[in-house]
């Protein structure tokens, strides 16, 4: 069952969004992830919390995603983010990420 991948991640002082490097590396994130998963990774930031950001993605199921926790390419992200932000929260839902509407009117 496809499902929706939800995490809160709080980035360690003195880091932030705004930094190049951390920008770059949510690309490399963002390029390797998209490629396993075969859909995008959606980045918010918290409106109450600059030290917070939420990525969404979608996945076949739990086992596409545990595969890719596991992978190599996942472990050296790891690395590179650890100094850099923590995972707050984590949670997959049962939705199947390519129905959420990508824009939102107001």
């Amino acid at each position: 069952m496809p499902v929706t991948e939800f995490v809160t991640l709080k980035f360690k002082h003195p880091h932030t969004w705004d930094d190049p490097d951390v920008q770059k590396n949510f690309q490399l994130l963002s390029d390797w992830q998209s490629n396993c998963s075969g859909c995008i990774l959606a980045f918010y930031s918290s409106a109450a919390d600059s030290s917070l950001l939420y990525l969404i993605s979608g996945w076949k199921d739990v086992p596409a995603h545990n595969k890719w926790i596991a992978s190599d390419k996942n472990q050296h992200l790891w690395k590179i983010f650890n100094p850099t932000l923590s995972i707050a929260t984590f949670t997959h839902v049962e939705m199947d990420f390519e129905r959420i509407p990508r824009q939102l009117g107001v």
